[in-house]
């Protein structure tokens, strides 16, 4: 009896045996492949079945995931050594995951493979969970010249933590043999990180230098949701393109943290990073969406830092001159930065788009909003630094071409160190067309309380500015800033750069507010000071309107300043002393509707329309002035100009006094103008 019971025993101890080497081989079918058709237990043992078979001569091979598997080592599938198939596709018949943890390699290896198709259907996963810095370590690596394939459906996991240019990240766009890795496509994925271990690279393209066939070309990353790619030590990326990488279209991809990120040292974090100068060329960057905590549309990206700490939605770093890039239609809001965080110019802690190198166009039929037009504080930044700061929707210190964008609902505020929040800074020679920044629900606000702190639209730092067409509005703050001139509370446009061709034509300039109550600030419109020695300069068919100051009488608001260089002041119109409803504002502030300061020997100021308006003014002393200069010498014309003043006191004969035009001295002025072109009200 008890023999007959071993043998009952044994027996169903080897079906249980059979049963689960049955089910283990179910986990990878391969069909319609010469001589490696069945079942597999991995991924990784089907691969090596179709690998020992060099010829598939127009095969449409299907390979279909079954069940989970677990990768001990790379899944590498290669390009057959005598014919290839005709395609090969891989897909899920339930939610399953492709999985290993696999240090210093890829996970799944595309090695010169073309025409694969893996498409996920939304329910199969890669994930490598090895969380090492060690090179090579990657979920997806395409190399040797795989071309043409698509992964698409797809959730793609990675914890690599290796920065910078070493190879690896979630997917891994490595070097080529012949053509390079060209015309892939990854759409409609998500790529993350496993659980808490955070991946530093979602997507990583370092190709062959050698030559331009060499390149990773025409590669396309659409529709894509990459999420919770961070470091806090060091470098992190959405999307990485180093060198030998042209010609990529990333489309329509949504860029976001799940929870928020603490830098401990300081360093760049980018949702997309062009980064090198050599063979990285024309890319298409459109319809990204960079912010929130989901890709929904709900939460906050939110990163704390320290000094260093860098925050730049789009970022080329170091791209290639050849050939241009295009920046259009993407969209970065909801996003705040906090911590103790400083840095100027090119070291801004935090810029929308930021080029430091490379030809970029920012801009086109549809525009790059950075903030929001209709919300406020969609974007915020506070510090807690000494030091200081400057924050800016666009950046530049390359020569560009900046149109159709939109900035607004940008907030900035620090207690100590002072802050500049700009709509746009340039410090190269850049064409910047119909742009607008800030909006009526929408402002850019400075809410620091560092008497140094600024809010300006267009901040030209140098370079031939070209300014046509752009409306800036808006601009507002509190700050007690007695700056002058460029230092100026809040302006509009600022240039200040010695170098020739300066242009800024046909811009809207309108509410800008200081709304301190007591301190002596200063709001302008344009502020300008340009080149001294020669060249064509035009400020020319702009208007400016309804600027306005707190103070009730120490507050100055000007409409153009011209403060230094050659140039011609052209067809300009001005209107100050009423707000944008056109209501009187009464408090007592100075007023310039066009300021001339410059000693430079010839200076045009024609055909120019300044009204400045407001009854009932309150009785402190304080001067208006449609037009006033300040020159005493050098070759001046004033020709063909209309300047009225009609503001008027609360009290006749007491307050200050409202003048059409102030002139220091005529010497050298030539002044053309019928009787009724300059009025004075009192």
């Amino acid at each position: 009896m008890q023999t007959f019971k071993n043998l009952i025993i044994g027996f169903f101890g080897i079906l249980f045996l059979i049963s689960s080497v049955s089910v283990d081989a179910q986990n990878v079918t391969i069909a319609n492949s010469t001589g490696a058709n069945g079942s597999y237990a991995t991924l990784k043992a089907a691969f090596d079945a179709l690998n020992a078979q060099g010829t598939q001569a127009g095969n449409n091979i299907t390979i279909s995931i079954d069940g989970n598997t677990t990768e001990t080592a790379s899944a590498v599938l290669n390009q057959p050594s005598v014919s290839s198939w005709a395609s090969l596709s891989i897909t899920a018949t339930g939610s399953f995951t492709v999985s290993g943890s696999l240090s210093g390699f890829p996970l799944l290896d595309l090695n010169g493979v073309d025409n694969v198709t893996i498409n996920g259907g939304n329910t199969l996963t890669f994930v490598n969970t090895a969380a090492t810095n060690t090179g090579n370590t990657s979920t997806i690596r395409l190399r040797a010249d795989a071309t043409n394939n698509v992964i698409t459906n797809c959730t793609i996991k990675g914890a690599s933590t290796m920065t910078g240019t070493t190879g690896g990240g979630t997917v891994w766009f490595s070097t080529g043999t012949t053509t390079g890795n060209d015309n892939n496509t990854i759409s409609n994925c998500t790529i993350t990180s496993d659980g808490g271990n955070l991946v530093a690279k979602a997507i990583f393209s370092s190709g062959t230098t050698t030559n331009t066939t060499l390149y990773n070309s025409n590669n396309t990353i659409t529709n894509c949701n990459i999420a919770d790619y961070f470091h806090a030590t060091s470098i992190s990326n959405g999307i990485y393109l180093h060198q030998a990488t042209a010609d990529w279209t990333i489309n329509n991809n949504k860029f976001y943290q799940t929870t928020a990120r603490t830098q401990t040292t300081g360093t760049v974090h980018a949702a997309i990073n062009v980064a090198s100068n050599t063979g990285n060329n024309h890319h298409t960057i459109s319809g990204n969406v960079i912010g929130y905590a989901s890709s929904t549309g709900t939460g906050v990206y939110a990163l704390d830092g320290v000094a260093g700490t860098r925050f730049y939605g789009i970022y080329f770093s170091s791209a290639g001159n050849l050939q241009s890039n295009k920046v259009e239609g993407n969209t970065i809001t909801q996003i705040a930065i906090t911590g103790v965080l400083s840095g100027t110019a090119a070291n801004s802690p935090f810029v929308g788009i930021m080029v430091v190198s490379g030809l970029v166009e920012i801009g086109g039929t549809v525009p790059n909003v950075i903030g929001s037009t209709t919300s406020a504080s969609v974007i915020s930044f506070n510090s807690t630094s000494t030091s200081a700061s400057e924050v800016f929707g666009i950046y530049t210190n390359q020569n560009s071409s900046i149109t159709n964008n939109q900035i607004g609902g940008m907030t900035t505020a620090n207690t100590s160190g002072a802050v500049l929040l700009a709509g746009m800074g340039v410090a190269s020679s850049t064409t910047i067309r119909n742009c607008t920044i800030g909006f009526v629900n929408a402002k850019l606000e400075n809410t620091s309380t560092n008497t140094s702190s600024q809010v300006i639209g267009l901040h030209n730092i140098s370079g031939q500015a070209v300014y046509i067409n752009n409306t800036i509005s808006y601009l507002t703050t509190s700050v007690g800033n007695l700056g002058v001139n460029a230092a100026s509370s809040v302006i509009g446009i600022v240039v200040n750069s010695n170098i020739t061709g300066h242009n800024i034509e046909q811009n809207k300039i309108f509410a800008l507010s200081n709304t301190n109550s007591s301190a002596a600030v200063n709001v302008v419109g344009i502020f300008y000071t340009g080149n001294t020695t020669g060249g064509a300069h035009f400020i020319q068919r702009n208007l400016v309107h309804s600027l306005s100051v707190g103070s009730n009488s120490a507050g100055i608001i000007t409409g153009i300043h011209f403060q230094a260089g050659l140039g011609q002041l052209l067809n300009n119109m001005v209107r100050l002393g009423i707000d944008e409803t056109g209501t009187a504002q009464t408090n007592a502030s100075v007023i310039y509707g066009i300021r001339h300061t410059t000693t430079t020997p010839t200076n045009n100021i024609n055909n120019n329309s300044v009204y400045i308006g407001g009854s009932n003014v309150g009785s402190i002393v304080s001067n208006t002035f449609a037009f006033f200069s300040s020159v005493t010498g050098g070759t001046r014309s004033f020709r063909n100009n209309l300047f009225v003043n009609a503001r008027s006191n609360a009290t006749a004969g007491s307050g200050g006094k409202h003048y059409a035009v102030s002139l220091v001295s005529t010497s050298g002025a030539t002044i053309n103008a019928r009787p009724h072109q300059y009025h004075r009200y009192q």
